[in-house]
């Protein structure tokens, strides 16, 4: 650099993770003074992630039916980068009646987007069943969320009928009339 003369320098800032970060910059020469030292720093502000609703109830569900709930995965506007889901899956103590249908990760979405993920539920015997739907991303400020998927029942529709076989003529049509109230008799 000729005398009078200045030079920029620039610095490039790519933080593999989000906060703060500080350094020095040391620029060395061959004036007779002592190096130039200039501290350096940057904030990296990662993607925010937010899930609605937080939970999920299917409510009653007949065994052989199937129930549907929509969660929509929102990286928060304020993000600078994009969030990216790493893995959407059903985990708990009776994940099997559920079932991730849209929304299987890996996904991106870019700051102030959302993407909808959407739990199916077919039970396939009678009484509760509970289950997660775990979200995992590279969100500063929330990596898992752990959303509850519980039923809170399941039942089975039984119709009973009585049969009655005309051709039986076997049975006892007797009927005990204790309070010998005037009856009537009628033929099917």
């Amino acid at each position: 650099i000729v005398p009078g003369a200045s030079e920029q320098v620039n610095v490039t800032f790519e933080p593999a993770a989000d906060g703060a970060f500080d350094t020095t910059l040391v620029v060395n020469s061959n004036a007779s003074s002592p190096p130039d030292n200039t501290s350096v720093t940057g904030t990296a502000i990662g993607a925010s992630v937010s899930v609605t609703p937080r939970t999920g109830n299917f409510e009653s569900i007949g065994v052989g039916e199937t129930g549907y709930l929509e969660f929509s995965v929102t990286n928060l506007a304020s993000s600078q980068t994009n969030l990216t889901v790493e893995s959407t899956l059903l985990t708990g103590a009776d994940p099997e009646p559920f079932d991730i249908v849209d929304g299987t990760a890996p996904f991106d979405i870019a700051p102030g987007e959302n993407r909808t993920v959407n739990v199916s539920y077919s039970p396939t015997d009678a009484g509760e069943s509970d289950a997660q739907l775990q979200i995992l991303s590279d969100a500063s400020n929330q990596p898992q969320i752990t959303i509850w998927l519980p039923s809170s029942d399941t039942y089975i529709i039984v119709q009973e009928i009585d049969s009655v076989d005309a051709d039986d003529n076997t049975s006892d049509n007797t009927t005990d009339n204790a309070a010998d109230e005037p009856m009537s008799t009628v033929s099917v």
